[in-house]
């Protein structure tokens, strides 16, 4: 009904009941079709809230988007809760393969077990997984993508609020982009600072963390003619991949592997010049765990494209293969076996596209 209402293209005066009957089918909806269609009414309110019923309905949007961003960190498995994971020590990719792993173990095991001996019969362990906190990260995600769709390359004019739950955060930590830093890379002190901040104000890493979650999830729904800005903004994902924190650098890597999914030749020039020295880290075993993840991440999500840029990744993640570290180790040997089932077909491929000369 909220849907059909919208779809009219004229709005109550008063927005409440609409706002909570959309968010709350884009939130707990179990249907992925009724869900989706949820996410497209949202978008099609914001945009009658910027564009059509003038400013005064724009903060009822704004707070419309603030609560799609809320909702796509709902789960704790894809947006960690730093309070609850503060350590330093290790890699937390590990933690949520084994995961993941679990669950479809279990799942399996339930499906064969009703299979042979019915339904009614069997009692199914549950799934670790909050479920639904996972129906309300994709109700999220796919209304913030109707979103993207639906506003494309003006979606940052017109849409504000979109880009503020990323840079607001990640800004107050790292310093505003600019072209003094368009290598990607971020300065030591700022480093240091960040950690330090961290450590003593767990609400400010976790909004870092939160938007990089939102980060992640805008990058494959954006139109072609904003990756530069999602580009830019990956001197703030290769500083949380450089954290002391495991939490941050886990999210840092996966928004870091969804920017360079979309933006493959810009994201991987900060990657080889950024990230894979960071391998190289003597000093710091975190940045080499954060960078060891990053380009897992990378190399997974793109698959057979990252083809052009296997010469600049081998031999780094060889040499990190006989680590100290033993979650460094473990990360890279399975990077390398993904990048080496892809050399055989790299003889062909030719070199990467917008590259120096000097690599």
């Amino acid at each position: 009904a909220a849907g059909a209402a919208i779809a009219l293209g004229q709005l109550p005066a008063k927005l409440n009941a609409l706002l909570r009957a959309v968010m709350a089918a884009v939130r707990s909806e179990e249907s992925k079709v009724l869900q989706l269609r949820a996410g497209v009414a949202a978008a099609r309110m914001a945009a009658l809230c910027y564009c059509v019923e003038g400013p005064h309905r724009a903060g009822a949007a704004d707070k419309m988007v603030g609560n799609l961003s809320a909702l796509v960190c709902a789960d704790a498995w894809t947006t960690p809760v730093f309070a609850d994971r503060k350590q330093s020590d290790t890699i937390l990719m590990l933690d949520v393969v084994q995961h993941e792993q679990s669950d479809a173990q279990m799942a399996t095991a339930a499906a064969a077990a009703i299979a042979k001996k019915g339904k009614s019969k069997v009692v199914v362990d549950e799934p670790k997984t909050d479920k639904s906190a996972q129906i309300a990260v994709r109700g999220a995600e796919g209304a913030l993508s109707a979103l993207a769709q639906l506003f494309g390359a003006q979606l940052l004019d017109k849409v504000p609020r979109v880009w503020t739950c990323v840079s607001d955060a990640l800004a107050s930590v790292y310093g505003a982009t600019g072209s003094d830093h368009e290598n990607g890379e971020c300065d030591e002190p700022v480093l240091v600072a960040a950690d330090a901040l961290f450590a003593s104000d767990a609400a400010q890493a976790q909004a870092v963390i939160d938007a990089l979650r939102v980060l992640q999830a805008l990058a494959p729904a954006v139109d072609p003619a904003l990756h530069a800005t999602l580009v830019s903004a990956l001197r703030w994902v290769c500083a949380s991949a450089a954290s002391q924190f495991a939490a941050v650098r886990h999210v840092a890597a996966r928004a870091m592997a969804a920017v360079a999914s979309v933006a493959d030749a810009q994201a991987l020039l900060v990657v080889v010049r950024v990230v894979v020295p960071m391998l190289r880290d003597a000093s710091h075993v975190h940045r080499r765990q954060g960078a060891a993840e990053a380009v897992y991440y990378a190399v997974q999500q793109l698959g057979a494209r990252i083809l052009p840029y296997v010469p600049f990744l081998m031999v780094p993640v060889l040499g990190r293969m006989s680590d100290s570290d033993e979650a460094t180790r473990l990360v890279c040997t399975n990077c390398f076996a993904q990048l080496l089932a892809l050399v055989p077909l790299e003889a062909d491929i030719p070199d990467p596209v917008g590259f120096p000369a000097d690599l």
